[in-house]
């Protein structure tokens, strides 16, 4: 049974909890989870080699097909699982394995409605998500757009950096959040415990999904390309995905990066492949799924 009780206020912010129960498997390490927007299989696990591990079905908490857009998705330290569900109304889903799934959203909270709009992010008990002016918020419709921080902990969030429309983001295994704006150049990183702007990079190719490893390099794909970038933007090493040269054609859409070094990138084509690699982005291997959405790491 579902139940709606009414939560907590910070910086103007009233949170809605709702709660549902739907028990299944844990995850594991090294293994990767994308989203499916096309079935009710929400979450399919896969292991890089591209096996079907299980599927998970994500429970729609409003009428209609509002909330199967699926914009982000994350696995914190405990095992839980948070995605980024909707468009207008778009709400936070937890998945925990030991006891279901809650599901949160703040007033105001929209993303714009295209295929590359909207990011999810942790770190600890914290979830990041970006938030982007439409018509669709009440009141003024510039009012709420920015990044929100929550904290599983109380289910409170923050607002902050209100002035920027932000498409996607990331947190780097350096402990630093990054997250990209309108512009497919310019990146923004923040503290995501002081929720201060550390610095802008300015990257010399345009990438339209991003992750950062420990050492503070950027990776970033767009179309049928794959970057890794220097702390300071300038592009390290390449790689080019041969569109149509395997019989698939192939533009990027999510990007991970795990903790050991392989990374994937995702595409929205047809063909729904991912690519396989590693942070030298010497060679690759992939596989075809069905999953059209979104891609993470199992950390």
């Amino acid at each position: 049974m579902t139940t709606l009780r009414r939560g907590l206020v910070l910086a103007g912010a009233v949170m809605l909890v709702l709660g549902s129960c739907n028990i299944a498997l844990g995850f594991t390490k090294g293994n990767l989870l994308i989203t499916n927007d096309k079935t009710d299989s929400g979450v399919c696990e896969f292991t890089p080699a591209g096996k079907l591990v299980q599927q998970l079905r994500v429970p729609l908490i409003d009428k209609g097909t509002a909330g199967k857009e699926r914009r982000g998705l994350a696995v914190d330290g405990k095992g839980r699982l948070h995605i980024f569900n909707g468009t207008w109304q778009p709400y936070l889903s937890t998945y925990d394995p030991a006891s279901g799934w809650s599901h949160h959203r703040i007033p105001g909270w929209t993303t714009a409605n295209n295929t590359k709009g909207g990011g999810l992010a942790v770190l600890g008990d914290y979830v990041f998500v970006t938030d982007v002016a439409t018509y669709c918020a009440p009141d003024d419709p510039f009012k709420f757009r920015g990044l929100i921080r929550f904290d599983t902990g109380s289910w409170r969030a923050i607002r902050f950096e209100s002035g920027i429309d932000f498409s996607t983001l990331c947190m780097g295994l350096d402990g630093l959040l990054y997250a990209k704006g309108n512009s497919d150049f310019i990146i923004y990183v923040y503290n995501p415990i002081s929720l201060a702007k550390v610095k802008e990079i300015k990257l010399a190719q345009a990438v339209s999904c991003i992750a950062v490893d420990s050492q503070h390099r950027l990776y970033g794909a767009d179309q049928n390309k794959v970057y890794r970038f220097g702390p300071s933007g300038t592009v390290e090493a390449a790689l080019s995905i041969p569109d149509g040269a395997q019989g698939f054609h192939f533009t990027a859409q999510g990007i991970a990066l795990s903790r050991t070094g392989m990374l994937a990138v995702k595409s929205w084509s047809i063909n729904k492949i991912v690519i396989v690699t590693d942070t030298s982005l010497a060679k690759y291997t992939y596989f075809y799924t069905e999953a059209s959405g979104l891609i993470t790491f199992v950390d």
